[in-house]
């Protein structure tokens, strides 16, 4: 008999944290899952604690691969599911006993999703904001309750959900291995048009640790949040074709992808890229671009408008020195707290 969830980890160096996230799993008052361990070409000891709980429980499949990043582990672990349904879970998180039992109660078909709240752990603290959404069931294009009242793109995140295998795999849909940031939300609406309900469990049974990095954590491309930004665009058009209650999805659209160019920009900042390539950066920007970030923040937030005005205006080296200075006061803050 398939068991009932395919719980996918992609793990990459993940040695300080893996063993506690696999002991949650293995603990579950809810007992019919595999679980896949996919080893994304880790140069720590995570392989080997992998290898170790597979001689284990036998439950657990591990797949040892060249690094390709987050969404080609996690694509190779849907190609490798077996389960009904699929969760995913970050290698350096942890789940309560009851995350899986909670998940499965809560299925009504296969035409939904599932989502619960879960507890961000800011890293190296004890103490956790609890994420609790509530008990909630809308149909799948009521966007209003989804986008406004839900607020879902918050929680676009890939983890703390319930996917179901077969709605994944008639419809292809996949992680886009060439978007290196929010692709999960991506995967999230694509999943989105081909079910017809959405169920928030008012249960925080997910335990995510949350790296006080500000905006950014890793690189980014100009190329990468480009190619998001047209994939979310498309996706809203395609979303406001089946619209119920005629929400409004300009303001949405542009929040994201204002959202994106920002963080893009403040990325090269709190990377300390150099000089040169903050700047080359700066001059891909397109006219059309800058503007449209002119003007969320002109009527969304007036300090943000005047430095982006500069940059609107192709007043790049001034932008520049500002953002330097700026970034240089919260890192000086960050050690004096």
């Amino acid at each position: 008999m398939n068991p009932e969830i395919s719980i996918i980890i992609p793990i990459y160096n993940s040695e300080q944290y893996l063993s506690q996230c696999i002991e949650s799993i293995l603990t579950q008052t809810y007992i019919n899952f595999e679980l896949i361990l996919i080893d994304d070409g880790s140069s720590d000891k995570s392989p080997e604690i992998c290898d170790v709980y597979a001689r284990k429980d036998n439950r657990i499949k591990i797949i040892h691969k060249s690094n390709g990043g987050v969404s080609s582990a996690r694509n190779i672990g849907i190609n490798n599911a077996i389960g009904n349904w699929i969760t995913f879970i970050d290698s350096d998180d942890w789940v309560n006993t009851d995350y899986l039992y909670l998940l499965v109660k809560a299925i009504d078909n296969k035409n939904m999703l599932i989502i619960q709240g879960l507890n961000r752990f800011l890293k190296n603290d004890d103490n956790s904001t609890i994420v609790d959404l509530g008990n909630h069931i809308f149909p799948s294009n009521s966007y209003y309750d989804l986008f406004s009242k839900m607020e879902l793109c918050n929680y676009g995140y890939s983890v703390a959900k319930l996917y179901n295998r077969e709605v994944i795999n008639q419809n292809n849909i996949r992680f886009d291995e060439d978007i290196n940031h929010s692709e999960d939300m991506i995967f999230m609406l694509e999943y989105l048009l081909k079910i017809k309900t959405v169920k928030f469990i008012s249960n925080s049974n997910y335990n995510y640790r949350e790296y006080n990095q500000g905006l950014c954590s890793k690189i980014l491309s100009y190329t990468s949040v480009l190619k998001f930004c047209k994939s979310i665009t498309t996706l809203i058009e395609r979303m406001d074709e089946k619209n119920i209650n005629s929400y409004d999805f300009q303001e949405l659209n542009n929040k994201i992808i204002v959202y994106s160019f920002k963080k893009l920009i403040f990325n090269n900042y709190m990377q300390k890229e150099k000089k040169s390539e903050r700047l080359l950066l700066l001059n891909k920007f397109k006219e059309s671009e800058l503007n449209m970030i002119e003007q969320y923040y002109k009527a969304n937030n007036k300090y943000m408008y005047y430095l982006f005005y500069l940059l609107a205006k192709r007043k790049i080296k001034s932008f520049d020195f500002i953002l330097v200075v700026l970034f240089k006061i919260y890192s000086l803050t960050r050690k004096i707290s």
